[in-house]
């Protein structure tokens, strides 16, 4: 059995009881000079000195011993590779245990042994080592000693394109490959062509090149890209031969009557098949506007009480699911995580079932729009000026579409404007122009919006909350998900591992967590933790239908620096959430369907198409008109404005 050896990693603070004992074991073995002389014994040394920089106490010397016995680490470590060159390990290097393998060239670059050798020496030993490229790039200086030489190994080698498609999936920022890939673009997409050509290729990577999109640093050829995507289907097509495919979940939505709650799931044939029954009695007989309106937020739950958008994905908790920790994610890219997959997928078909059934009783959702700017907001806050013109129900969904968004701005433009002026003076509004950005409009509050202040706050909030906390428990009580979960049901400190105990008495010590009767852990404010259970689940909170008591706790909390507020109409999520519908500003997998169908790139496509794009566009509307809503109603509530049923 292969010897366990020590390794170092600068960005642990947390280290077994096995490491500590090996190097107490090390430490012993050089002081009676029974330690080894090989390469990989030297290695260990190097990685003992490394450690014993940063955490030497732990090694249980006295501060002399400890001197004494660094440097005389250092030293062997020194004789052994500075006198040597690279071709001189050519035996040992193969045999390095693979944790061991970067930290040679560590060494090598530290001790100066790489500044004797040519770039063909360099590749030379690259090649007939058989040295994994990745680990190569991972040092900046070597990259950038031997960039021409690895340059050509890099396009010699068609796999090696995943190496690039690590590094430039994202920002470009990923520091464990430490290479600019300054290629000319044939170099670059005669290589990416070519992996695409592979018989082979990783379909997880042709799926991240047919995403490549203006947002990525280094650009691939739109040819490039459409060939990734057609070999990825065809790839995907092989693997599902029986058309049958494969999904985690699929679900249905119906609406039937006699049912007694609102809803009702239903199982299928399986765990994975539901259907979601709605019920119909309240629909047939609740069918004016208002009414409407409001069953988005209250009957189908697309909005819940403290103003969160349901389907927007969060910063937080969209990661939490464990079959995301398989799957290839960009920061480019919006719809990341299966659990935005799944809400968007079955918000879609609670959008079209109620649509298609508005539509049969002879209610157009758009007019409904309509009818709410155009008479609901005079009506009910006393705010004259507010208008939408609808397109006709005798018209194809693609002209819907083209005449639905150029009435989307305007409805943005007029809320800005009533923003700034407390009106619309419609004489004034005519002679306003330019567009406005749905990322800029202020809102009537400035403290509209709460959110995290610091990534300490989203730590702790991690830890708390995230089904991947390290605080979770192997053996959860009562099948909670997170730590959050464990202390209301009631836990105590000895149920935790020692490397857990440690993390919560922290968590204690900042007066976050307390110790009561027979040890249960408890919140000092339970309140306060729910509200960072909020935010943590959407990524935001909004405080304008929020008790005076809750908003009293959200102050405190910003005046303590872990939240803020901002005052815009939208959160950052919805801001997200309409960039990913609307345009191609922020992500590469955005549907932009505002874009292509105003520069003409939607123009041949099947009704059926164009119907999922304008219903996408009017769950837009819905968002804006909720958002807008929510501002008027606080604005009416806090300047006593009413309705015109009463005076006004």
């Amino acid at each position: 059995m292969e010897e366990k050896r020590f390794c170092y990693h600068s960005e642990y603070t947390y280290y077994l009881k096995d490491d500590f004992e090996r190097i107490q074991s090390i430490i012993i073995q050089v002081k009676n000079d029974k330690f080894g002389s090989d390469l990989v014994d030297i290695i260990e040394l190097y990685n003992i000195c490394s450690f014993i920089e940063k955490f030497g106490e732990a090694a249980k010397l006295t501060e002399l011993e400890l001197n004494d016995f660094y440097q005389d680490l250092k030293n062997r470590v020194v004789i052994f590779v500075s006198q040597r060159k690279l071709d001189s390990f050519s035996n040992e290097y193969p045999i390095l245990p693979s944790i061991y393998k970067d930290c040679f060239w560590s060494l090598m670059l530290k001790l100066g042994v790489l500044k004797k050798v040519s770039s063909d020496e360099f590749c030379s030993f690259i090649k007939h080592q058989n040295v994994n490229m990745r680990t190569i790039l991972h040092h900046k200086a070597i990259s950038k000693q031997f960039n021409s030489g690895i340059k050509g190994l890099l396009l010699k080698d068609t796999r090696y394109f995943e190496i690039f498609v690590d590094k430039y999936e994202d920002s470009g920022n990923n520091h464990r490959i430490d290479f600019k890939f300054d290629f000319k673009d044939i170099e670059l997409n005669g290589w990416a062509r070519r992996y695409c050509m592979l018989p082979d290729a990783n379909l997880s990577y042709l799926e991240a090149i047919s995403k490549w999109g203006k947002h990525n640093l280094k650009k691939l050829d739109p040819e490039i890209i459409l060939l990734a995507k057609h070999k990825y289907n065809d790839g995907l097509e092989k693997i599902f031969a029986d058309k049958k495919g494969a999904h985690i979940f699929s679900m249905g939505v119906s609406f039937e009557s006699g049912l007694e709650k609102d809803y009702e799931f239903k199982g299928l044939n399986s765990q994975s098949e539901n259907l979601i029954k709605f019920n119909r009695d309240w629909l047939d007989t609740e069918q004016d506007g208002r009414t409407i309106l409001k069953n988005f937020i209250y009957f189908f739950g697309f909005f819940n009480s403290v103003g969160q958008f349901t389907i927007s994905a969060s910063p937080y908790s969209n990661l939490d699911s464990f079959m995301d920790l398989f799957t290839r994610s960009s920061r480019l890219d919006y719809a990341n995580s299966i659990i935005f997959r799944y809400t968007k997928e079955l918000f879609d078909l609670i959008f079209l079932a109620y649509f298609d059934y508005l539509t049969k009783e002879g209610n157009d959702l758009e007019t409904v729009f309509g009818d709410y700017y155009n008479v609901f907001i005079e009506n009910d806050y006393c705010i004259p000026g507010f208008f939408f013109n609808t397109s006709s129900i005798d018209h194809k969904f693609y002209d819907r579409c083209k005449i639905l968004i150029p009435e989307m701005d305007s409805i943005l433009r007029q809320f800005s404007f009533f923003a700034k002026n407390k009106e619309i003076d419609m004489e004034l509004f005519e002679l306003s122009s330019g567009d406005v950005n749905y990322k800029e409009i202020p809102s009537l509050s400035k403290k509209k919006f709460v959110y995290f202040d610091s990534q300490k706050q989203i730590e702790l909030c991690n830890l708390l909350f995230s089904t991947n906390s390290f605080l979770l428990l192997q053996k959860s009580k009562n099948n909670c998900s997170n730590f959050f979960e464990l202390v209301q049901h009631g836990v105590t400190l000895n149920d935790f591992n020692e490397f857990q105990v440690s993390r919560i008495e922290k968590i204690i010590s900042e007066n976050v967590l307390k110790v009561g009767v027979g040890q249960n852990l408890y919140f000092t404010n339970l309140t306060e933790i729910k509200i960072f259970l909020l935010i943590w689940q959407r990524g935001y909170v909004s405080t304008m239908n929020l008790p005076e008591s809750i908003n009293q706790i959200i102050q405190e909390g910003v005046d303590s620096e872990k939240l803020r507020y901002e005052g815009l109409l939208f959160s950052k999520e919805d801001m997200n959430y309409i960039s990913y519908i609307l345009d191609d500003q922020k992500y590469n997998d955005s549907l932009k369907i505002r874009n292509k169908l105003t520069h003409g790139s939607y123009s041949k496509k099947k009704d059926k198409e164009y119907k999922t794009f304008y219903l996408n566009l009017l769950g837009i509307v819905l968002l804006y008109t909720y958002r807008i809503d929510e501002e008027l109603d606080w604005y009416s509530r806090k300047n006593k404005l009413t309705s015109k049923s009463s005076p006004c």
